[in-house]
């Protein structure tokens, strides 16, 4: 009889250790989950890296856009445009430039852009803006 109570409590001591373990993992499993999915972005593409402007020129890879401008693109030489508008920027592009022309409105998805004037930068993608 006594070794039945010693094999009972050590057998309730087994299963107070296992609960411990299993609630241990679920707390680790809980954790990396929330950690993962706060580390994580569902946006495909990064809004915060576009522009939106009007074409003021197009020479093969690069376009030059513009924004907040007033006036006659067509009427005006490239240095006048740059002037006036509130932004500009030149994008390369990895191909030849073909969808787009002089007076367009675009949004250009980039990379990285530095912060001269008129300021440069590696496009990704360029559309046209139908409004």
């Amino acid at each position: 009889m006594e070794m039945s109570n010693e094999t009972n409590r050590l057998i309730e001591e087994e299963k107070e250790v296992i609960k411990k373990r299993l609630l241990f993992a679920l707390i680790l499993f809980v954790s990396a989950t929330i950690f993962l999915t706060a580390c994580t972005n569902p946006e495909p593409e990064k809004e915060h890296n576009t522009m939106e402007g009007f074409v003021a020129k197009v020479d093969g890879r690069v376009v030059l856009v513009v924004s907040g401008f007033k006036g006659n693109i067509k009427e005006m030489t490239e240095e006048e445009i740059i002037a006036k508008a509130y932004q500009s920027a030149y994008f390369t592009f990895n191909e030849e430039i073909i969808n787009v022309k002089l007076g367009d409105q675009v949004k250009v998805w980039y990379e990285a852009i530095d912060t001269s004037l008129p300021a440069s930068g590696s496009g990704t993608k360029i559309e046209l803006i139908d409004k």
